[in-house]
């Protein structure tokens, strides 16, 4: 069987070639069993792609000018051991990331702060300018929220620690309340690992 389909390498015998109706329909078909598998296999590991919630609700206080590592206490849900509670989670497998964090500030904080800032980081060292959010604050901050999203390449070279930090520059420390942080798998890197 000298041809093939270039896109899904189904093998088949021309006109003009020895015909042997069994073994190339039972070739055929063994194509066909292969390329299916491999699209079973492409769906079921997108459905099971490493993925991981976590919160807390416990107020956390920060000091002034300090970079300071929100701590989390919950596990939402984790389907590859990637929670790493008091300090973020840990991505352990290669691909890009989706990650996700909601930080709230108490309701009874009163700043007089002018800045206030959530930032992922990365212990692998992946994220060269860390995905920030800063806002204004003056006044009673009365639950001020942060969302803030970013897409995180990782190389699966070692594991890959995922901290968001929290900083501001109010005199007074700034009390951090609820915080939910998600980081899943949305892509297998381009080498197809």
């Amino acid at each position: 069987m000298p041809q093939n389909t270039p896109n899904r390498a189904y093998t088949y015998p021309l006109y003009g070639d020895t015909q042997d109706f069994p073994a190339d329909i039972q070739e055929l078909a063994e194509d066909f069993d292969l390329d299916i598998q491999a699209l079973v296999d492409q769906i079921d590991g997108a459905k099971n792609r490493p993925s991981v919630a976590i919160f807390s609700v416990t107020p956390q206080v920060v000091a002034a000018a300090a970079t300071t590592t929100l701590t989390w206490s919950t596990v939402s849900y984790d389907n590859d051991t990637m929670a790493n509670l008091g300090t973020g989670v840990t991505l352990n497998d290669d691909g890009i990331y989706l990650l996700i964090v909601r930080v709230t500030l108490e309701a009874t904080a009163t700043v007089t702060t002018q800045s206030l800032e959530v930032a992922f980081a990365s212990s692998a060292g992946f994220i060269a300018q860390p995905a920030r959010q800063s806002k204004p604050a003056p006044g009673n901050v009365g639950q001020k929220i942060f969302n803030l999203f970013a897409l995180h390449y990782t190389d699966g070279s070692v594991p890959d620690n995922i901290t968001v930090t929290f900083r501001h520059d109010d005199p007074a420390g700034v009390t951090v309340g609820a915080r939910d942080l998600m980081a899943s798998k949305v892509s297998n890197l381009l080498s197809g690992s």
